[in-house]
């Protein structure tokens, strides 16, 4: 069962996985959010869409995407929800993922997190991000 994060002041919970990813161009839209730490979204797979990604939930035999956890107030989640376009764009949805933890972070704790996805026919025929990492894939293509 997945774990609750929420709280009073700041009760969403997000998974970011693109340019909202710390030290990236979006991620002072993140201005007073609560970090959680690194997570995992399994069973799914990550698109270049040119100078942001799109995450596809997709079913078994997939890869995962990885990205990070926040916890926001109404606020934000309004911010974010303007900035990737939902309802019209990104989809903003409920998904499970999974955060490492632990002294060698080999066990893991699952969440229910908001994630913003992408319909399929918006990512047909846009590179596969396979290692499901955007912030590896970015230093890559720039040759860093």
């Amino acid at each position: 069962m997945p774990a609750n994060l929420r709280n009073a002041t700041h009760p969403h919970v997000v998974f970011v996985y693109g340019s909202l990813l710390k030290g990236l161009v979006n991620h002072p839209k993140l201005d007073g959010a609560r970090f959680v730490g690194t997570a995992v979204m399994p069973l799914a797979e990550l698109y270049d869409l040119g100078h942001f990604p799109g995450l596809l939930p997709a079913g078994s035999g997939a890869g995962s995407v990885r990205g990070e956890l926040y916890r926001v107030d109404d606020r934000t989640l309004e911010r974010l929800d303007r900035l990737e376009g939902h309802p019209g764009f990104y989809m903003r949805k409920q998904f499970v993922v999974r955060a490492p933890f632990g002294a060698d972070r080999t066990d893991q704790m699952e969440f229910l997190a908001w994630v913003y996805v992408l319909p399929r026919d918006f990512v047909a025929g846009r590179p596969l991000v396979k290692s499901g990492d955007w912030r590896a894939y970015v230093a890559e293509r720039a040759g860093v």
